[in-house]
């Protein structure tokens, strides 16, 4: 369910940060499309954050981003390409859930 909530979480982001829509729209969005709230408090705390002067709630040490996802959001943070990398780990983790529900669906098959 975890890995579900970060795709949806990556590819609606990008869709947003490509029409140019405010912070407070995208989580507000984000929060709507999320389906897993331990995914969606980070946009929720997000105020808290900044007033930490941490730019984003990529940077946190959390269970709702891995290390991999922060560093890959952190790159196109760089590069001015957020979107694109959310695309990519979004695309990243839709082939990890149909690996594993393709190992699930073959547990239960019959013999």
């Amino acid at each position: 369910m975890h890995k579900i909530a970060i795709s949806r979480f990556a590819r609606t982001f990008a869709a947003l940060l490509r029409v140019r829509a405010d912070l407070e729209t995208l989580a507000a969005l984000w929060g709507q499309s999320a389906g897993n709230t331990v995914v969606e408090q980070p946009w929720k705390d997000r105020h808290q954050y900044r007033a930490r002067r941490q730019t984003s709630p990529w940077r946190l040490d959390s269970i709702q981003f891995s290390a991999d996802v922060v560093r890959m959001v952190s790159a196109g943070e760089q590069t001015g390409k957020v979107d694109v990398m959310l695309e990519k780990i979004s695309d990243f983790y839709d082939k990890k859930i149909e690996a594993t529900l393709s190992g699930l669906t073959s547990l239960i098959e019959p013999c």
